[in-house]
C-alpha cells in the first residue's frame, strides 16, 4: 500500500469533505478517514425513504475520489443510528479508536489533519507517532468568548457546560504544526496560544452557488424568518425572549402579514423549557424543524429573513449559504461573517435581548431595503467559493509538505 502522505479524520460532516479534496488537489497521496460516508452499506441506506436515507445522501462529495474514503462499515452502521443526544460520547469513541490504529501501527501517515478539538487522543498519539499536526480551528472559544457565553448560562441558572472547556484545544494548539482559521474572529480567539514555530493561513469558508441559487419564492401573506438558535449557544434564549417582547410590534410592521418563525435544529432542554413559557402574539407562530441538509436551499428560498443570534462560531456556513440564497441577516460579530455589513446586507446586533429586539425592529420597519440587503450578501457569498477554498488549502499542502 502506497504511504499516506495527508491522513484527514474527524467525526461529523463539517466541511471536512472540502478539506479533504484540497488536500487531495495537491496531488499528495490523501486518505480521509471518518464514521460515514456514502460508499459500501452506506451506498444502500441512501436509497431507503425517511430521515436515515435522507442522511445517508448527504454524506458524499463529487469532487472526492471515493477510493481515498475510508468508512468501516461498523462506524456507518454506528453513525446512522445515532441519536443527537449520544453524539458527544460517540465522537468520543471514534476518537479513541483512530487513536488506537495509530498506537498500534496500523494506521501512518506523514501529516495529520483534525478539526478543532474533537478528536484529542488521535493528536496525541500522531504526535508521538512522529505525524505533522494541522489543526482546523473551527470555532473561538477564547478565554474573552467562553467568560461571555459563561454569562449567558448563569444568567438562565445553568452552571457553564464543561463542553467549553478548553483544554484539549489548548494542548492540539501547542502541538500544531501547521493552522489553518476561516476568519479575523477565529484568528483572535487563538493567537495568543498556538506554537510559535506554527504557521497560520486564513481561508475563509466558501459556499456552493449551484446548490444555493438566488431566492426566488415570496409570500406576501407570510413573512418566514429562518433561524438558526436552537441553544443557548446559538443565541436561542435571545431570540425567543426577542420575540416575545416585540412580536406585536414587529406584526404590525408586517403590513397584515403573518409571521413564522422557523428554527433549524433540534432545540436543547433550556430552549424547550423557554418556549413553553413565553407568551408570542396571534399571528406569530415559532417551530423547530430539523432539515437535511440536501433540503435546506428549499427551506431557505422560501424564507424572507435570515437571524442568527450566535453567541460564539468560526465562520458560520449557513451565514454564507443564507448570504448565496440572497436572505437579508439579523446577526451578530460572532457569527464570524468579517466581510458583513451593517445595514447593506442586513443589521448587526450584540448579544443581547435589548439589541436583538432593536434588530428586528429595524430590519422589519425596512422591509423596503430586504431585497438590496439579501443582492449585497449574495454578491460578497459569490466571492466565496468552495472551489477557492479548495485552491488554497492545496497550495498550503503543496508548500508545507
Amino acid at each position: 500500500m502506497k504511504p499516506i502522505d495527508i491522513l484527514i479524520t474527524h467525526p461529523q460532516k463539517h466541511h471536512i469533505y472540502h478539506l479533504a479534496a484540497g488536500c487531495q488537489r495537491s496531488g499528495l497521496h490523501t486518505r480521509l478517514l471518518v464514521p460515514l460516508y456514502r460508499k459500501g452499506i452506506a451506498t444502500l441506506v441512501a436509497t431507503l425513504p425517511g430521515v436515515i436515507g435522507r442522511r445517508a445522501q448527504g454524506y458524499h462529495y463529487s469532487e472526492l475520489e471515493k477510493e481515498m474514503v475510508i468508512s468501516p462499515a461498523v462506524w456507518q452502521a454506528r453513525r446512522l443510528l445515532v441519536s443527537s443526544k449520544e453524539l458527544i460520547p460517540f465522537q468520543y469513541r471514534f476518537d479513541a479508536y483512530v487513536a488506537n490504529l495509530i498506537k498500534k501501527g496500523k494506521l501512518k501517515a506523514r501529516v495529520l489533519v483534525t478539526m478543532q478539538d474533537y478528536m484529542p487522543a488521535t493528536v496525541l498519539a500522531g504526535k508521538a507517532a512522529g505525524m505533522i499536526i494541522w489543526t482546523e480551528q473551527i470555532s473561538n472559544r477564547s478565554d474573552a468568548a467562553r467568560e461571555r457565553v459563561d454569562e449567558h448560562f448563569q444568567q438562565l441558572g445553568i452552571q457553564p457546560s464543561a463542553y467549553y472547556s478548553e483544554d484539549d484545544n489548548n494542548i492540539i494548539l501547542s502541538l500544531a504544526d501547521i493552522v489553518t482559521i476561516p476568519s479575523k474572529y477565529t484568528f483572535d480567539g487563538i493567537v495568543d496560544r498556538v506554537s510559535k514555530n506554527a504557521n497560520i493561513y486564513q481561508i475563509p469558508y466558501g459556499v456552493n452557488s449551484k446548490k444555493f441559487p438566488p431566492r426566488l419564492e415570496r409570500n406576501d401573506n407570510v413573512i418566514r424568518i429562518l433561524a438558526r438558535a436552537n441553544s443557548i449557544a446559538k443565541g436561542g434564549h435571545l431570540l425567543l425572549q426577542a420575540l416575545s417582547d416585540c412580536g406585536h410590534k414587529l406584526l404590525n410592521l408586517a403590513g397584515g402579514a403573518t409571521i413564522e418563525v422557523i428554527i433549524v435544529g433540534v432545540a436543547d432542554e433550556t430552549i424547550r423549557g423557554l418556549i413553553k413559557i413565553l407568551h408570542f402574539p396571534d399571528g406569530l407562530s415559532v417551530n423547530f424543524q430539523v432539515v437535511p441538509h440536501l433540503d435546506m436551499p428549499k427551506l431557505m428560498a422560501s424564507s424572507d429573513l435570515f437571524v442568527m443570534p450566535s453567541l460564539s462560531e468560526s465562520m458560520s456556513l449557513i451565514c454564507i449559504e443564507a448570504m448565496q440564497i440572497g436572505l437579508p441577516m439579523v446577526i451578530t460579530p460572532y457569527c464570524g461573517i468579517d466581510k458583513f455589513r451593517h445595514l447593506e446586507m442586513g443589521v448587526e446586533v450584540v448579544d443581547t435581548v435589548e439589541s436583538l429586539v432593536n434588530g428586528l425592529i429595524i430590519a422589519f420597519s425596512r422591509r423596503d431595503d430586504w431585497i438590496s440587503w439579501g443582492c449585497a450578501g449574495r454578491s460578497t457569498a459569490e466571492r466565496l467559493s468552495w472551489d477557492l477554498y479548495e485552491f488554497k488549502i492545496a497550495v498550503i499542502a503543496r508548500k508545507n509538505f
